[in-house]
């Protein structure tokens, strides 16, 4: 049953992206894949070295669908940015959509002497993804 709901989310979604506007644009690049964390770990890594990081949106990290041997992929979805399938990102869903543009990413650390470092992460522009 679950197979059959993610085939029939990838052809819902992929009928989405073929007629919306993004798509006869022709603006961006396509991804897919399964959600593995629902935060940035270069993100959280710096959190986790006490530096303050202004994130204007969700970052996620993904593995690609159909690739062996991967590396994760990290992206930013914006704020305001809402799924095409109207569901809350989460940890294992299927997700998909196009990314355009770089979103840079500012962490400060929180002691002396203050230290910038910067992230940069692909920019989200259209997505959907599971339900569960």
């Amino acid at each position: 049953m679950r197979s059959t709901a993610n085939i029939l989310f990838l052809l819902i979604f992929s009928l989405l992206c073929f007629f919306s506007v993004a798509n006869a644009a022709g603006i961006g690049s396509q991804f897919a894949g399964v959600i593995l964390r629902t935060k940035s770990a270069k993100i959280e890594a710096l959190e986790n070295a006490n530096f303050a990081c202004s994130v204007p949106g969700t970052t996620i990290q993904i593995r690609s669908k159909g690739v062996k041997g991967y590396q994760p992929t990290e992206y930013i979805i914006p704020t305001g940015l809402i799924s095409k399938t109207k569901k809350t990102v989460k940890a294992n869903q299927l997700i998909m959509g196009r990314y355009s543009g770089k979103v840079s990413i500012t962490c400060v650390y929180q002691g002396v002497p203050p230290v910038e470092e910067t992230v940069q992460l692909d920019k989200i522009t259209l997505f959907g993804n599971s339900a569960f």
